[in-house]
């Protein structure tokens, strides 16, 4: 599901060359997927290949990698798909859970999650 847009940074993992993309934010998605000729422009590689159920319920293949990820000032290595050349980018939940945020569709911004263990 589709709620707003958000911009942040993208690059390898060692961090050396930032891009900066605006991406939707999904939360109905898992990981962020970017397109790959912007991950390839910024020194990014894909690492392996996963399969993904998509909506009409068909199964795609799609190269993963790590990339380093600035969200909202803060910085962590993160899993990453490699999308089509040009593709809409989104933002996964897993993504915004790793940076400890959520999204607030009411606001259309991401806020702090309140973290739950067990």
């Amino acid at each position: 599901m589709g709620l707003f847009y958000h911009t942040f940074q993208v690059g390898p993992k060692n961090g050396v060359r930032l891009g900066e993309i605006t991406a939707l934010v999904d939360t109905g998605s898992v990981y962020a997927l970017l397109p790959s000729d912007f991950l390839e422009d910024l020194g990014v590689l894909p690492e392996w290949e996963s399969v993904f159920e998509i909506a009409d319920g068909s199964e795609v293949e799609y190269p993963m990698g790590q990339i380093t990820c600035v969200l909202d000032g803060m910085e962590r290595v993160n899993v990453c798909i490699f999308g089509p050349a040009g593709c809409q980018p989104l933002l996964g939940a897993f993504t915004l859970e790793s940076f400890g945020l959520m999204a607030d569709p009411v606001n259309r911004r991401l806020v702090p999650a309140r973290l739950l263990l067990g």
